[in-house]
């Protein structure tokens, strides 16, 4: 018993940490070339940064957990899906140009979708202040649909059901219109990470074995896998769409001649075709060339606080906008790097973000109170049966998915201002769980 609870405690950081290491090791050894010439420091530094995100989960994980007094779920779905429906059919022809029915038209093609989505966006700057400010209030409740409506599809009419589903429609029509697959990524990491949380709390509660769980739930695994296997051969055509040959080159200026080419001969294409080479390459770089970037950053001189800006791309274009002062910006170990390694178009891991705030030397402190709420929202949601933090833990669990890119959670203010609502909702309502329900959680366990 003691074991089991204690496998499921640290399930989530052992996944972070094992997907951390699949990246870092296609990032050593896989299709492309990195001309690094300070392996000492970025490895060290990643190893501290990890080691202090174990550290914060571990300490709050094995705490008392807490339940919630939040029994407004269905309220949430239905508030959500009206709001998914009515941001889709405004903000549909102000971003794309096109209506939610001209779907179709854009899955044919959906590098032309994408590039239509930068045009479109290029003729309304400056017109989508309220929608988009809409979409910050309202997404909150969108985002929420998903996860609440998995953790009670046993309890939910068929009329609360067809919301849910519907709610997950606007968003993939959306992600369809616009050619762009974040939108796609988040709901499969929202969708994995609720059934880790389903599972774990029939697990903990119930005492169901994994033989069991998947028993139980192989019809739903299997939709899983189909949806997975679409949604990366979905991303693969965008992604060949948008590029006249097979070749993968990141790089490449007029201050570095040498581009960094993927190899289509490396031994793990072995049995792969062209094609089939070109999405491997692709993943793999999406995967591992923010070390790269982040290798890189960590070669710069002098660190310039950008005072709690440079970590979010959106604030920072709001406070040149209303200032016209772009000189705090330039400060950023992210700017700084645009000579050799756009911000705009390359990804340099989520730690240079942050470090333009706070420096480099103290990004591992913080990755502890990352670590911290990570677990505490797992422990919460698992343990305390917490659908709030079941919540929370879904923002912290893209926000390591995207790891190795970027800071995605503050990178759109939808995000950013969506978890900062659900952890007010989360420690409003939390409660001590009256039963030593959770009491072989402690640190001996």
């Amino acid at each position: 018993m003691l074991t089991r609870i204690a496998s499921i405690q640290r399930l989530p950081i052992r996944l972070v940490l094992g997907y951390f290491a699949a990246t870092l090791f296609v990032f050593v050894y896989g299709p492309f070339d990195w001309p690094i010439d300070n392996w000492a420091s970025l490895l060290g530094f990643l190893a501290a940064t990890m080691l202090a995100l174990w550290l914060g989960f571990r300490w709050t994980v094995a705490r008392t957990a807490a339940e919630t007094s939040f029994v407004g779920w269905r309220r949430v779905i239905i508030l959500g899906a009206i709001a998914s429906f009515i941001i889709l059919f405004v903000a549909a022809p102000v971003y794309t140009g096109k209506m939610p029915w001209q779907v179709l038209d854009a899955l044919r093609d959906p590098g032309a979708a994408y590039h239509d989505f930068q045009d479109q966006l290029e003729l309304t700057a400056g017109e989508r202040g309220p929608i988009a400010l809409a979409r910050i209030l309202t997404w909150p409740l969108v985002f929420a649909v998903l996860p609440l409506g998995i953790l009670h599809w046993s309890e939910m009419r068929i009329w609360l059901r067809i919301l849910m589903l519907a709610t997950i429609a606007a968003i993939v029509v959306s992600s369809i219109l616009r050619g762009t697959d974040r939108e796609i990524a988040d709901l499969m990491a929202v969708t994995g990470g609720t059934g880790l949380v389903l599972f774990a709390r029939k697990s903990a509660h119930e005492g169901l074995t994994l033989r069991a769980l998947l028993r139980r739930y192989l019809v739903l695994i299997v939709a899983g896998i189909v949806m997975l296997g679409i949604a990366v051969s979905l991303f693969a055509q965008r992604k060949a769409d948008r590029y006249v040959t097979f070749a993968i080159c990141l790089s490449g200026n007029e201050n570095i001649p040498t581009e960094i080419c993927a190899d289509f001969d490396h031994p793990w294409f072995g049995l792969l075709d062209e094609p089939q080479r070109f999405s491997a390459s692709m993943a793999a770089a999406y995967f591992a060339e923010g070390y790269y970037g982040l290798a890189l950053a960590l070669s710069l001189d002098g660190f310039r606080s950008t005072w709690g800006l440079g970590n979010a791309p959106f604030a920072m274009a709001a406070y040149v906008s209303l200032t016209g002062d772009d000189e705090l910006y330039k400060r950023s170990y992210t700017y700084r790097l645009r000579d050799v390694w756009s911000d705009e178009h390359r990804y340099d891991t989520m730690f240079p973000w942050i470090a333009n705030d706070i420096s480099f030397p103290m990004v591992p402190i913080f990755m502890l109170l990352i670590g911290s709420i990570f677990g505490a929202s797992w422990r919460d949601a698992v343990f305390g049966r917490n659908d709030c933090a079941a919540v929370v833990f879904m923002f912290f669990l893209i926000m390591m998915g995207y790891l190795p890119a970027n800071n995605q959670i503050t990178l759109v203010p939808d995000h950013l201002f969506a978890l900062l609502a659900w952890i007010c909702f989360w420690r409003c309502t939390r409660r001590r769980v009256a039963e030593p329900r959770t009491s072989f959680t402690d640190k001996h366990a």
